[in-house]
């Protein structure tokens, strides 16, 4: 997912452009030209995971889009490739009711690792993301400065993670709770 090159003693990360535009599930029309950040440092909190989150701080962002060279876009209006034969069917359906079985055995609980990764809070110091174009270099460019986004209970109120994600007991449906804020 990165690449860390060492430059005259400075370290630059380099995002990968397919994994960056895999998290920001950008559309098909648009592609990465470079993406990169100043630092990323992890605080793991080892003895409070239950209650306090793991922190990624992002420094300093940048991400630079492009057109994309074909775009390519689902054959069908449910997003559903149409290729699919009736052997990738049979098989999607084994697997949605082998999921639906684990589910009613008590097996589709939420375990530790996932809670955990539910209340994952990211930082950002600065991001600025470029958009350039064939026909515009400089299309557009959005600057964002000190963004935090935090696991919040119902009222949006930074908590203790157990207070920030809920269960709906009619669907079994875990709600969690983020708030995105910026200076």
């Amino acid at each position: 997912m990165l690449a860390v090159p060492l430059t005259h003693g400075h370290t630059f990360v380099e995002l990968k452009p397919d994994a960056v535009a895999a998290l920001l599930n950008l559309p098909p029309q648009l592609a990465i030209a470079n993406a990169a950040s100043s630092a990323i440092k992890v605080i793991v909190p080892w003895k409070r995971l239950k209650t306090d989150p793991v922190v990624f701080d992002l420094g300093h962002v940048r991400i630079d889009l492009r057109e994309a060279a074909v775009p390519i876009l689902p054959s069908s209006s449910t997003g559903e490739d149409v290729r699919d034969d009736d052997k990738t069917k049979k098989k999607k359906k084994k697997k949605k009711k082998e999921r639906e079985k684990d589910k009613s055995k008590g097996k589709g609980k939420r375990g530790f690792i996932n809670k955990v990764i539910d209340g994952i809070s990211f930082r950002l110091a600065t991001g600025l993301i470029t958009l350039a174009t064939s026909g515009a270099p400089n299309m557009f460019a959005l600057s964002l400065e000190d963004v935090v986004l935090a696991s919040t209970n119902p009222d949006f109120e930074v908590v203790d993670l157990r207070e920030s994600r809920k269960v709906n007991k009619n669907s079994s449906v875990v709600l969690l709770y983020k708030a995105l804020n910026a200076a």
